[in-house]
């Protein structure tokens, strides 16, 4: 392995021998002559019970100077798998890619142009399309008119809102990291952004993409183990909290803490939390959040907790009626 790698891309898996292949072709095809002595593949298997390996050791065998796999003997979650990565990585960056994601093309050329250009750069937002892979249906909405250099973490913050938090969607300086302690992040499945935000809050800079970067999956059935989508995008909510003992200032949470309120009601109707222990947990988490504002306790709590056969019937008839007026 190049010991001038610049960047490594970091798989964290685990049984994900459905799209590896895919994903790890997507930075392979961008690999021309003279960066294939600046890029490594790095996987990290947390113990796969699948043929994840036999496809990994097949590209290390294929591409020896490029690909490395290692294999964790048991599983050890994926915070912590993801916080390996950045130990044994080469790269001076890292850049996490889902096990079913896939870098768009010219990716790579990106952003070796602005790491050449600016040189100091700690943390790098890459937008994602998204992939649903229930009707393969893409979804890619810009969300930045140009490219941003920001100059401390809260314009960073606040600039970026939402758009790291998929996993494919940074590229961090490892050194950066690797200073941080993040065994705090460890079980919340956000290290990646616990991370980000402890990078942050010093004076380093970072740097937000406006051009599709990477392709992230959705709805892929494997990840349905990790609860409802509305609790957990309270979590992530909980995590960006964080950043008030952190030293960040007390404005940007109130984005991130408005940003989610504004889609509440619509993620309670759509996002069918069901079970009351599901809903328990999830008001619980609102009210932490949301306590302050008396349409949450008039509309959004009491309609966490109808019935979702109710309101499933009540955006049949809203979709009707739309439908009726065009």
């Amino acid at each position: 392995m190049s010991a001038n790698v610049k960047i490594s891309i970091g798989i964290p898996t685990y049984n994900g021998e459905k799209y590896l292949a895919q994903s790890i072709e997507s930075v392979l095809t961008q690999l021309s002559e003279d960066p294939v002595q600046q890029i490594e593949i790095l996987i990290s298997d947390n113990a796969s019970t699948d043929g994840t390996g036999a496809i990994a050791k097949r590209y290390v065998e294929k591409f020896p100077h490029i690909v490395r796999y290692t294999c964790n003997s048991q599983n050890i979650g994926y915070d912590r798998n993801v916080d390996n990565l950045f130990r044994v990585a080469n790269g001076e960056y890292l850049w996490l890619l889902g096990d079913d994601d896939m870098l768009m093309p010219g990716a790579l050329q990106k952003i070796f142009s602005e790491i050449a250009r600016y040189g100091d750069i700690a943390v790098f937002c890459l937008p994602p399309s998204f992939l649903n892979v229930e009707n393969e249906k893409k979804t890619w909405n810009r969300q930045f008119v140009t490219d941003i250099l920001c100059n401390d973490g809260n314009e960073f913050l606040q600039r970026s809102l939402w758009s790291t938090s998929a996993v494919s969607s940074l590229c961090i300086r490892r050194i950066d990291w690797n200073a941080e302690s993040l065994d705090k992040y460890i079980g919340s499945q956000w290290i990646h952004i616990g991370g980000m935000l402890e990078i942050m809050r010093h004076p380093v800079r970072a740097f937000i993409f406006a051009d599709e970067m990477v392709v992230v999956r959705v709805q892929n059935p494997r990840w349905s183990g990790h609860g409802n989508q509305l609790e957990i995008g309270l979590k992530h909510l909980a995590v960006f909290e964080s950043i008030i003992k952190l030293g960040y200032d007390s404005r940007t949470f109130q984005f991130f803490r408005e940003s989610r309120y504004s889609d509440n009601l619509k993620s309670i109707l759509f996002l069918k939390p069901s079970g009351i222990k599901s809903k328990m947990k999830i008001a619980k988490l609102m009210i932490h959040f949301f306590n302050a504002k008396p349409n949450f306790w008039m509309l959004h709590l009491p309609l966490l907790f109808v019935p979702n056969f109710i309101t499933d019937g009540l955006i049949s008839v809203v979709r009707r009626f739309r439908s009726a007026l065009r």
